[in-house]
């Protein structure tokens, strides 16, 4: 899913500090439309698409669909490491979904034999990229200042080289099966109150066992 052009622009954010629960965000019903058949998007997100619909009518099933992923782990496809190395920031309101979470949900859906579907699996209450830079701020004090994409193309174009998607997901299918998640907020402080500067996997590749 994706609605960057509208959640993307200044005074959105803004009624989104004032106003968080007029935004619904996307349901289980409602079709992807950041993917090949309503382009641009990136090959990542259309595969995605792709793929929920090879396999929607195909036999009992689930599909599950995350916000940006994050946890305490520093490595690439973490949001949360893209925040702090992205040279602009962007700020809009997005749905998250923290890793341990997720499959925690996923798994428990199938444990309580969940009617099969479409489910949205993402930490309750989207949030605005600007609180999480402040609570990055708060909780690591980075040695550096972030620089806010006032609405340029240029800054925007430099840092990224393909199509990028936000979305706010409801989650109100997965609490009303039972299945409930901790929402964002606390999520995000635990993770980077946990934050691991290199991944286990890096700190393992440099251990001196490994270089001699």
């Amino acid at each position: 899913m994706c609605d960057d052009k509208y959640l993307g622009r200044p005074e959105i954010s803004r009624h989104f500090y004032e106003h968080p629960e007029h935004f619904l965000g996307f349901t289980e019903r409602d079709e992807p439309n950041f993917c090949f058949r309503q382009p641009p998007c990136s090959f990542y997100s259309g595969t995605k698409a792709l793929a929920e619909e090879a396999i929607q009518n195909k036999g009992q099933n689930y599909i599950w669909r995350l916000g940006v992923p994050f946890n305490e782990q520093n490595e690439p496809c973490n949001w949360l490491s893209q925040v702090q190395r992205s040279p602009w920031v962007h700020d809009m309101p997005t749905s998250l979904s923290h890793l341990e979470d997720c499959v925690r949900a996923c798994l428990e859906l199938w444990r309580r034999c969940a009617p099969f579907g479409i489910y949205n699996i993402t930490n309750p209450r989207a949030v605005t990229t600007n609180q999480v830079v402040e609570l990055i701020q708060r909780i690591l004090k980075p040695n550096r200042k972030f620089k806010w994409w006032n609405g340029d193309k240029k800054p925007l174009a430099d840092c990224t080289k393909v199509p990028r998607s936000s979305c706010i997901l409801d989650a109100s299918k997965l609490l009303n099966v039972g299945v409930r998640m901790r929402g964002v907020k606390d999520a995000l402080e635990e993770s980077l109150e946990k934050w691991q500067t290199a991944s286990p996997r890096l700190r393992v590749l440099a251990s001196p066992s490994e270089v001699e």
